[in-house]
């Protein structure tokens, strides 16, 4: 198993990869009127907070590899539906994009 310290700073750099795809689509304003400007960069940065407070803090009564391999799936999936919904909005951005070249 890495170290916690090794660990930290892997979550870190992905945290802050996500941060900076969320930036990407704000400054680009692929965003739909729906949203709020910053909902997507608020989810982030509480991905980053919820995830970042877990590493520290092993549950009481549970083994730590089986602790950090829930922590590591539970990452992975919130990571993945945020992805998933910024993949949705920039998609959108484009049709619209489209529609607007070809008029």
């Amino acid at each position: 198993m890495a170290s916690r310290r090794i660990l930290k700073k892997s979550f870190n750099y992905l945290c802050d990869q996500i941060e900076c795809d969320c930036i990407f689509l704000l400054q680009a304003q692929c965003l739909a009127e729906g949203h709020s400007k910053g909902a997507f960069l608020d989810r982030a940065l509480q991905i980053r907070d919820d995830f970042g407070r877990r590493i520290s803090h092993v549950e009481k009564g549970m083994k730590p590899q089986a602790f950090f391999k829930q922590w590591n799936a539970d990452f992975s999936q919130a990571v993945n539906e945020l992805y998933d919904e910024l993949k949705k909005e920039f998609d959108q951005f484009e049709a619209k994009k489209q529609a607007k070249a070809e008029e």
